[in-house]
């Protein structure tokens, strides 16, 4: 008898803990989904061979209720009897080669939910190939900039209306030389221009509060960026083989600069680190053989990491006026011993 009520108190008490497992797939209808948070869903695999799909707003599964707020690698690849897709209002993010191939869909409306594309999740789509969908080679879809076509070439403007780019939207517009951000935008996501190898200069406005990583990477012609105030690190490899880049200042609200954030920078002589800088992460300016000059804002040392400053033996850092014996007691005098000094 006491076994049947140890066994009941247990179904009961499981029932009264049920969680939200990260991780778990399960299948609803044509659909199979990944738990990515509490209440939170990526789709990712549709099962519909239909013309017309609708992805759910919310689902139940096992008496837990989630939104799907993500459209996963793939998830509707290479359906091609699809043209319509209603994608719900929950939805934040569309993944690479989320409709890759569905080679007849031409309906469909991004919401303004959606924070982040990638630059080939409508990759050979009818609405894609269709050029009549693009203005001077590049490619909008309410409000979101989806693609730039690689012919793009001299200047450009960014439509003012647009809230969006997606990653990597200008990689490898080799012949493209100047840009402008609208103040529209307020994020640059990862690989944006990289391979960008003629741009010269990017007019990027006080809205935008994250530049993520391997923006620039490649940008080789490219010879100084003014970072707006508002970002609060550098991400790692954002001016990877910026050849020509010749000075930065690193914003006051920016606390870390990540790992190889200006490797291979060869013509970098001048280096401003703002005064709440407090983490500069491994090989951050790996192969930057010419620099002259480094100023760190910051009047308690950052801390370094492994190979930060590779071989500066020409490099004079200068540190704030009352700091000086904090740098020289730090790791910050390995790399600059006999060379710091205080500002005037």
């Amino acid at each position: 008898m006491k076994r049947i009520i140890l066994a009941l108190s247990i179904v009961i008490i499981g029932c009264a803990t049920k969680t939200y497992q990260i991780g778990l797939h399960f299948i609803v209808d044509n659909f199979e989904y990944e738990v990515i948070g509490i209440k939170e869903l990526r789709l990712v695999c549709c099962n519909d061979t239909s013309s017309v799909v609708n992805i759910p707003t919310k689902i139940t599964h096992n008496g837990l209720t989630y939104k799907i707020t993500a459209i996963g690698f793939e998830a509707f690849a290479n359906k091609s009897n699809m043209t319509t897709v209603a994608i719900p209002k929950s939805v934040k993010s569309i993944n690479t080669w989320a409709f890759h191939n569905c080679v007849n869909l031409t309906n469909f409306t991004i919401p303004k939910a959606v924070k982040h594309i990638e630059s080939t999740a409508f990759h050979n789509t009818a609405f894609y190939n269709n050029k009549d969908n693009w203005t001077d080679n590049v490619l909008y879809k309410d409000g979101c900039l989806l693609s730039a076509d690689t012919l793009l070439s001299g200047e450009y403007s960014i439509h003012k209306t647009t809230r969006l780019i997606a990653s990597e939207a200008f990689s490898c517009c080799k012949k493209l030389i100047s840009v402008t951000i609208p103040r529209s935008i307020t994020t640059i996501r990862t690989g944006t221009f990289a391979g960008c190898e003629s741009l010269k200069s990017i007019t990027i406005p006080i809205s935008v509060k994250n530049i993520e990583d391997n923006v620039f990477v490649g940008c080789s012609s490219l010879t100084s960026v003014e970072l707006p105030n508002e970002i609060d690190w550098i991400a790692p490899y954002i001016f990877k083989d910026c050849s020509s880049l010749e000075s930065i200042t690193i914003p006051d609200n920016v606390n870390c600069i990540e790992v190889c954030a200006f490797e291979n920078c060869k013509n970098l002589k001048q280096v401003v680190i703002g005064s709440n800088v407090d983490t500069i992460v491994a090989f951050a300016f790996l192969n930057c053989n010419n620099l002259k000059t480094i100023t760190c804002l910051a009047k308690e040392p950052p801390t370094l990491e492994i190979e930060v400053f590779p071989n500066p033996n020409n490099t004079t850092l200068i540190v704030p006026k009352g700091s000086l014996e904090k740098y020289k007691e730090s790791d910050w005098d390995f790399y600059f011993e006999g060379r710091i000094k205080e500002m005037e």
